[in-house]
């Protein structure tokens, strides 16, 4: 995706489609801390460009890392685990995210 991107154009305009988007990349192999942070940057982006008048879509391909990530800060921070090692707020974060 990431090399392939640059290259599409928008079929309307005929322009980059770079010219006009935000692509926040987010890979299993990043720090966890990139994990964790790359969701709310992205959200936080969006919301700034709603703000201003833009129309916006966020599209976030899988949930699952980010909260792989919060499975894993909890961990090291040593919290008592919910269901499945995953943290006991993560319910609570995901509605969070879903309702911005």
């Amino acid at each position: 995706v990431l090399t392939e991107f640059p290259e599409l154009k928008d079929p309307r305009t005929g322009h980059s489609l770079t010219e006009r988007t935000i692509l926040i990349a987010n890979t299993s192999n990043m720090p966890v801390a990139a994990r964790e942070a790359s969701i709310y940057t992205g959200v936080t982006l969006a919301e700034y460009y709603r703000d201003m008048g833009y129309h916006v879509a966020v599209m976030a391909d899988s949930t699952s890392r980010w909260a792989e990530a919060l499975r894993e800060i909890s961990g090291r921070l040593e919290e008592m685990p919910a269901e499945e090692g995953f943290p006991a707020y993560l319910a609570t974060r995901l509605a969070e995210f879903y309702e911005r």
